[in-house]
């Protein structure tokens, strides 16, 4: 009986801290906005083609909303190229945009 008692006191112990053993939910990561700094520009900007052949060469600054600077070790640079297409039953040329990297 005096083993019983153990016995029942141990159960209950192990039971109530299963029980109050709970997770927290995970917070989801949120990254800071980044902002891009190239010759003077910042982000996305429209530039013609003598001025970015100018900062090609220059340092790329990356930078949260806290001023806090990241380090790139690479990147593409990338262009809107205008061209024209001719529809060949109209004869009607229009502009169109293409991406170059």
């Amino acid at each position: 009986m005096k083993h019983f008692k153990y016995l029942a006191v141990l159960l209950l112990s192990v039971v109530s801290l299963t029980v109050a053993a709970q997770t927290k939910p995970v917070v989801k990561f949120k990254p800071p906005p980044l902002s891009s700094i190239i010759g003077g520009y910042k982000d996305s900007a429209i530039i013609s083609v003598a001025e970015a052949e100018r900062i090609i060469g220059e340092k790329i600054y990356i930078v949260d909303n806290k001023k806090v600077g990241y380090s790139i070790s690479s990147y593409q640079f990338a262009y809107r190229k205008l061209g024209v297409t001719e529809d060949e039953q109209t004869g009607k040329i229009s502009p169109t945009f293409t991406l170059q990297a």
